[in-house]
């Protein structure tokens, strides 16, 4: 209670110097905040995707011949299978298409629009969550069969059918093709590429047409992995099956290259095109130097403001000294007003925060749609509430808040309490 007092103290006394001082912490942890928010966009567990730190992708092969030429893209289902199924470690695996297709969507005897399309097979609801508000999902049976059956988003049902229908049963032509509707779930996010479509189908394994390289196809695959083991234990198991893949291709002339695989979410949302090995360390150094810069520039102006507060209380210090109070004493009383001050500027650069990502986030965080998608006005999208803020966002900011009141006031705290005391009576420490 003294420690607050002391504060409303300084707010009457020195109001320029303390509001300056509060507004500066204010926009220091806001800046870093909406810096860490909007990095936090691609690893941040939030439905469908509540399981991403346990949930891995194998996407692409990458085959160079003895030539010198290459070629890379999806996977046929016989690779896909040979490289990624029966993983140990490994608690499901689904295959999917790697990439999004736009189809014409319509209800028979309506006009057609268009829309995302994905490829998935049962497994698929099994690893992302997504909730149903209409039937059920498709099951293995259906994917094995080839059955011309879908699930839709809520928005897609509500533009194709209208507003409070129950469509499940209902029939829509994909590309002119009848399939009946299972299920409606929740709206997807395009900001979560690797589980968003508007309309899911089931893939065809099999049947699906490999490319001019007999092990390239269409398809890619989604594991989720058991809590006990890492994306290291299972990578080391995929370079195993890698080096087997290869012992075989190496008598058609050709190398399949091996880029890391499986990926992480993270590493994943920073891989670009099939044939490179994602690079996660730079962009880790490159935040944290981000971090660094933005508690470091504001710490050391808000540190001249503190040591002008206590310019103002060299006498209370210097009397405090002379009737002997230990200077640990101070220099704790010091940093606990002065944390009190960084607190309520971390509370209000937590506002700002949300103000951000109400009204001004769409402006930093967008996702404009899948390399192979045209269709802008299906995936422009901005990120949710719960994608940008949650428990782990509020403990760092105020870790956040602590660390920049060490910095800030650490060194004038310390300097004030080695005043001499005799000095301080007179009105003249430094």
């Amino acid at each position: 209670m003294n420690y607050i007092r002391q504060i409303l103290y300084d707010l009457k006394q020195q109001p320029l110097v303390t509001w300056i001082s509060l507004i500066g912490t204010a926009l220091a942890i806001f800046l870093i905040m909406a810096v860490f928010m909007v990095n936090r966009v691609n690893v941040v567990e939030v439905s469908p995707e509540s399981n991403r730190s346990r949930i891995l992708y194998g996407s692409y092969m990458d085959i160079y011949f003895d030539n010198g030429s290459s070629g890379s893209g999806g996977l046929t289902y016989e690779s896909a299978h040979e490289i990624y199924s029966n993983l140990k470690g490994i608690e499901i695996l689904s295959f999917i298409e790697t990439w999004n297709t736009t189809a014409e969507i319509n209800v028979p005897g309506q006009q057609s629009i268009d829309i995302e399309v994905k490829g998935v097979d049962a497994n698929f609801w099994k690893i992302y969550d997504f909730h149903f508000s209409q039937g059920v999902p498709f099951d293995s049976i259906a994917v094995d069969a080839g059955a011309h059956y879908a699930v839709i988003t809520e928005d897609t049902a509500v533009r194709l059918f209208g507003k409070g229908e129950n469509v499940v049963g209902r029939e829509i032509q994909i590309d002119m093709v009848p399939y009946i509707i299972t299920g409606v779930v929740n709206n997807a996010n395009p900001l979560m590429p690797n589980s968003y479509a508007r309309v899911y189908r089931p893939v065809k394994l099999k049947d699906s047409d490999p490319g001019w390289i007999a092990y390239l196809g269409e398809l890619g695959t989604v594991m989720l992995r058991h809590d006990n083991v890492t994306r290291d234990d299972i990578a080391k198991e995929v370079q195993a099956r890698y080096a087997a893949f290869n012992n075989r291709l190496q008598k058609e002339g050709m190398q399949a290259m091996y880029h890391g695989t499986p990926f992480d979410t993270e590493t994943k949302s920073l891989a670009f095109g099939s044939n490179t090995t994602p690079d996660i360390q730079t962009p880790r150094r490159q935040r944290l130097i981000t971090y660094i810069l933005l508690l470091l520039l504001p710490a050391i102006n808000l540190s001249s403001m503190t040591r002008s507060r206590m310019r103002h209380r060299v006498a209370e210090i210097g009397v405090r000294r002379a009737f002997g109070c230990r200077r640990s004493r101070i220099v704790w009383q010091l940093l606990c007003e002065n944390f009190f001050i960084t607190l309520a500027g971390g509370i209000v650069g937590l506002g700002l925060s949300m103000i951000f990502i109400l009204f001004i986030s769409n402006y930093f965080v967008n996702y404009t749609g899948d390399f192979f998608i045209d269709n802008f006005d299906q995936t422009v999208t901005t990120p949710t509430f719960e994608m940008l803020f949650n428990w782990d966002s509020f403990g760092f900011a105020l870790l956040l808040c602590f660390i920049l009141n060490l910095l800030s006031a650490g060194i004038p705290a310390w300097k004030a309490a080695r005043i001499n005391p005799a000095r301080a009576l007179n009105s003249r420490g430094k």
